[in-house]
């Protein structure tokens, strides 16, 4: 998503959302945003610089924290969206960002699941800068991260060899069509399986370097399957769905479902479609993959619930990580935000 609309991900939600009067507390304007986006940036843009400083203080300062972590993040998205929308109009959106921020930093500290939302928005919200033009703002905001996570040297290596080995499992892809080697002509299996391997090598050195890197475990675990090493894939992918990290933990019993299915185990691959479910309930492709199952089960009544319901849905409520597995490979801040609001949503 090169085009210049393609940020506008943010305001893909229908039209203005009809509502009364009545004024809402700050907090409330962020529950409401959970649910109608529209509607939330609009009644947080009714209030005044001052109102809405005031509120984002109050939010990120109660001690002990009156607010989750997931409200904290979802304002900070609310904030996020205003800016783009303004960046995106020729207009300032520093406050909104500024807010954001704020936000996100005020969430860090309340979990392992927020520290690592955090870390997401900062890659994420980096890029947006880039894109519009603001490479001081940009700059600027990758040294906060440095001083926000303070990573340390293996960490740091962790990471750089796990962007280097999902490139090279984007090649096999590429190079395979997402084929496996024994459904190819040797030539052509011979440059999947080095792609393969050259992929795998960089994630267990991810994983070695950081354990806690479960999202090196889980393209790890998608290789072995495509491999066919069903019971290495099993556990990376099981050891992958324990990750604070919702669109890992979803493709990791997404994959888990499909290689139950391989194995007739019907009850197990449900159930595994059902948890990548409970984590991005408007995802297609575990909508597909659940419904797919039904009807071979004798349920078509319910996979056509399901289908039809996920026809109905508006396009930007649809949210699917499995479209984005490869983004580590090239960022697009558009997407990136697309999942993290995803994530906030109600």
């Amino acid at each position: 998503m090169r085009a210049a609309g393609a940020l506008l991900l943010a305001l893909l939600f229908a039209g203005p959302s009809p509502r009364a009067n009545q004024a809402l507390t700050y907090r409330q304007i962020v529950d409401r945003y959970r649910t109608s986006p529209n509607e939330g940036i609009e009644r947080m843009l009714e209030l005044s610089d001052d109102a809405r400083r005031h509120a984002v203080d109050e939010a990120v300062s109660a001690n002990p924290p009156a607010w989750a972590w997931e409200e904290l993040s979802a304002a900070a998205i609310m904030h996020t969206d205003a800016a783009v929308d303004e960046f995106a109009h020729g207009q300032q959106g520093e406050r909104h960002f500024a807010d954001a921020e704020r936000l996100i930093v005020g969430s860090l500290r309340l979990s392992d699941a927020a520290s690592r939302f955090g870390r997401r928005w900062y890659g994420m919200a980096e890029g947006l800068l880039k894109y519009f033009g603001d490479e001081a703002a940009a700059k600027a905001l990758a040294t906060r991260v440095g001083d926000r996570f303070d990573d340390p040297a293996p960490r740091r290596k962790a990471r750089l060899a796990y962007r280097r080995g999902v490139i090279w499992e984007l090649h096999a892809g590429r190079e395979g069509e997402f084929l496996v080697p024994g459904q190819m002509h040797n030539e052509r299996a011979d440059v999947l399986q080095r792609d393969f391997v050259a992929a795998a090598v960089e994630l267990n050195t991810a994983l070695k370097l950081d354990p806690t890197l479960l999202d090196a475990a889980l393209h790890l675990g998608r290789i072995r399957m495509l491999e066919g090493n069903h019971r290495e894939a099993v556990e990376l992918l099981r050891r992958a769905a324990a990750s604070p990290v919702p669109p890992v933990a979803h493709l990791s019993h997404l994959f888990l479902g499909a290689l139950a299915e391989r194995q007739s185990a019907w009850e197990d691959a449900e159930q595994e479609y059902r948890q990548a479910l409970s984590l991005f309930p408007n995802a297609q492709s575990a909508t597909m993959a659940l419904s797919q199952l039904l009807d071979r089960r004798n349920r078509g009544a319910e996979a056509t619930q399901r289908l039809t319901a996920m026809v109905r849905l508006a396009n930007a409520r649809i949210a699917d990580p499995w479209w984005w597995y490869f983004d580590e490979a090239s960022p697009e801040p558009a997407t990136q935000l697309a999942l993290l609001r995803a994530e906030i949503l109600k």
